[in-house]
């Protein structure tokens, strides 16, 4: 049987090229959710998608959806945490996966449970009946410690073979970038943090200013101390931070500017 991938027009190559850069090229968490919620849904051939945050055992700690969807889902927001449990991802996936869920590949609801035991679900009954949502591809992704997301596109019939290779596709790098923005996060709060404690406030101002590329007279005028004490705190800086010129503190330091 042919791959329905090889069957994809140029167009649709091209479709898919442009939202794989727009994931990789997402500033922060917020932009690749606003290219899941509003881009990623054209591609694929679905109304909507869902962005759940949720604990490794599967509670519910939030949810955003496509713009299409808030109005509905907001009528449903007490009752949220309730219907998600009754959801197949949530007794069938969630429950069992991996000590490492960013290992997970797409699932659809209907490869885990029939089409009449998901319609007999309560989140069925009471939500998607009515959208309609009669199938769903989940990708999912751990953001932090005991945290995961579960990104949701959902489908009013049973999804295709195409959009399902598609979402494998997207799933890697939408884990990537996660992955990436997490990190540079960590790394600004871990340097932060490294600047508190090891400088005193004194050498932070003096700090900020050398990754501005602030010579020494300059920095002297603008704190209104002499060229000489700044020396010796840029001295105590290099010493402090381990770093063998000013150029490399800048170049190793330019991605915190504006947080010490």
């Amino acid at each position: 049987m042919n791959n329905p991938l090889s069957t994809m027009e140029n167009s649709g190559w091209a479709a898919l090229h442009v939202e794989i850069t727009a994931i990789r090229k997402a500033p922060n968490i917020e932009a690749l959710k606003y290219c899941v919620l509003e881009q990623l849904p054209t591609l694929l051939g679905c109304n909507s998608a869902s962005w759940v945050t949720h604990t490794e055992q599967g509670r519910l700690l939030s949810s955003e959806v496509s713009e299409v969807l808030r109005e509905v889902v907001a009528s449903y927001a007490s009752k949220a945490a309730e219907l998600t449990r009754t959801h197949p991802f949530a007794t069938k996936l969630i429950s069992g996966v991996p000590a490492d869920i960013r290992l997970c590949k797409p699932y659809t609801v209907l490869s885990l449970v029939s089409e009449s035991e998901f319609h007999e679900t309560e989140i069925y009954k009471e939500l998607y009946r009515s959208i309609p949502i009669n199938d769903q591809i989940a990708c999912q992704a751990r953001i932090g410690s005991g945290e995961a997301i579960m990104i949701l596109f959902n489908f009013d019939s049973a999804v295709g073979e195409l959009a399902l290779l598609q979402a494998c596709i997207l799933h890697g790098h939408l884990i990537a970038r996660l992955d990436e923005l997490q990190l540079g996060q960590e790394r600004e709060e871990t340097a932060s943090e490294i600047l508190h404690r090891t400088l005193t406030a004194r050498e932070r101002e003096v700090f900020s200013w050398v990754i501005e590329g602030k010579a020494n007279p300059e920095i002297a005028i603008i704190l209104n101390i002499s060229k000489r004490t700044v020396e010796k705190h840029a001295e105590n800086i290099l010493c402090k931070l381990n770093g063998e010129s000013k150029a490399n503190l800048i170049a190793d330091y330019q991605w915190i500017r504006g947080k010490v």
